[in-house]
């Protein structure tokens, strides 16, 4: 008598990390591609006094920085320091 190989429980099935396709594999590219179209993250070291942090911001003006410079984290910075100065020029 053969046992069976008992079916996967459907509740435990992780749809998220499911494994990839045929049609998935086909369409993967190496990293020197994926670069070569879209470019290596520039990641410029921190000066002193700046700390590297984590933030959400709101999509809308994520995308606005975005297409106003290539170096858009550095705007934003920029960005915040003038409102600061001005805060504190006020107060």
């Amino acid at each position: 008598m053969a046992s069976e190989t008992p079916k996967p429980d459907p509740y435990l099935i992780d749809e998220d990390n499911r494994p990839l396709t045929d049609e998935e594999i086909a369409g993967l590219v190496s990293a020197d591609e994926f670069f070569a179209k879209f470019g290596r993250f520039k990641d410029a070291p921190a000066s002193a006094g700046q700390s590297q942090v984590t933030l959400r911001i709101d999509n809308d003006v994520l995308a606005y920085f975005e297409t106003q410079s290539e170096d858009w984290p550095a705007r934003i910075n920029e960005e915040l320091a003038s409102l600061v100065r001005e805060r504190k020029k006020a107060s």
